[in-house]
């Protein structure tokens, strides 16, 4: 990824950002690089809060079959989000739909997805950043999207077999496997993601509907390490994202 805050360059699509109030970061292109290990090829996906479209790009590239569909609240980052899907190699499979999540999950026809992804905001001080839609894209208020508010209704949207992945804090942890018990949902696989070794800071999750269970299924845990003891990129992080990244 190289070039100027408004455009980022990738291996193989190009990312303008530069009305969007967030721009990508590494916790989307961590959730875009994953790889669960228990996850099929998948043909329906849905981004939701998807930005200027990142995830929905690093998944039409994994996936050469997948429709996507990409759901987005905020206006400016749903225009670029538009402009990027149709100047992608993927452009006839991405799908851009301008709401806000509840209301698009009350009005959902019967399409039902394999994979639901989603880097949801986390932020719950009382303070919120000044600028009105960078608050909109990075808190959690006043029932906005937040990850609780996915695990709560993203069972309504999964074909049989799917799954929800999330990158959240990892301090968050135990009150979303709480709001999934409640939400039919049990924790399939956990990534620890570490600055450095054994600090996590955050954790990338896939959700699995509890009744579709036969029998006991163990979490499947594993760690990444984001940087070298002399900070520089570490090897593991490097193997993630060498598919999307430019060297």
């Amino acid at each position: 990824m190289s070039s100027s805050t408004e455009v980022f360059h990738f291996r193989r699509f190009k990312l303008r950002q530069g009305r969007a109030a967030q721009k990508c970061g590494t916790d989307a292109l961590l959730l875009g690089a994953w790889q669960p290990d228990s996850l099929p090829a998948p043909r329906r996906i849905l981004d939701v809060g998807t930005g200027t479209g990142v995830l929905a790009l690093m998944l039409a590239q994994r996936y050469p079959k997948a429709e996507i569909e990409a759901w987005e609240l905020e206006a400016e980052a749903a225009a670029e989000a538009a402009e990027n899907f149709a100047a992608s190699p993927w452009s006839t499979r991405l799908r851009l739909r301008q709401t806000d999540f509840l209301d698009a999950v009350r009005t959902a026809g019967p399409a039902r997805y394999d994979l639901i992804l989603s880097n949801p905001p986390y932020y719950t001080e009382t303070t919120l950043a000044p600028e009105a839609s960078r608050a909109l894209a990075r808190h959690t208020l006043g029932g906005s999207l937040s990850p609780a508010l996915l695990l709560r209704y993203a069972p309504r949207l999964l074909e049989r077999g799917g799954a929800l992945a999330l990158i959240t804090p990892a301090e968050q942890l135990e009150a979303l496997r709480q709001q999934a018990v409640r939400s039919g949902l049990y924790l399939a696989e956990w990534v620890a993601v570490s600055s450095r070794p054994a600090r996590p800071v955050r954790s990338l999750t896939l959700w699995r509907p509890i009744v579709e269970l036969t029998s006991y299924q163990p979490c499947l845990r594993s760690e990444l390490v984001l940087q070298e003891a002399d900070g520089s990129p570490s090897a593991d992080y490097r193997c993630w994202t060498e598919a999307y990244l430019l060297g």
